[in-house]
C-alpha cells in the first residue's frame, strides 16, 4: 500500500472519492492509502520516495525547518 498523507480532510475525501470511481484508471491511485497528516507529523509513516508540495512551504511558520 502507498501511504499518501495530505494536511486537508477535503482534499483526502476528494481523493477517495476519484480513486472509487469507474473513470480512475490509474491502477498505482487505487493501491493508495490517503491519511491526514500534519506536516510535521508524518515521520511515524517512515521513509518516502515521493514528496510534493504545492503553494505549501511559504505558508508554514518556518519554512526553512519545513524544508529541510
Amino acid at each position: 500500500m502507498i501511504k499518501a498523507p495530505d494536511f486537508s480532510g477535503a482534499s483526502i475525501r476528494k481523493a477517495r472519492e476519484y480513486q472509487e470511481m469507474e473513470i480512475c484508471r490509474r491502477e498505482y491511485l487505487k493501491k493508495m492509502e490517503f491519511i491526514q497528516r500534519d506536516l510535521f507529523d508524518i515521520a511515524d509513516l517512515g521513509d518516502f520516495d515521493l514528496v510534493e508540495s504545492w503553494g505549501v512551504i511559504h505558508h508554514t511558520e518556518d519554512p526553512e525547518r519545513t524544508f529541510k
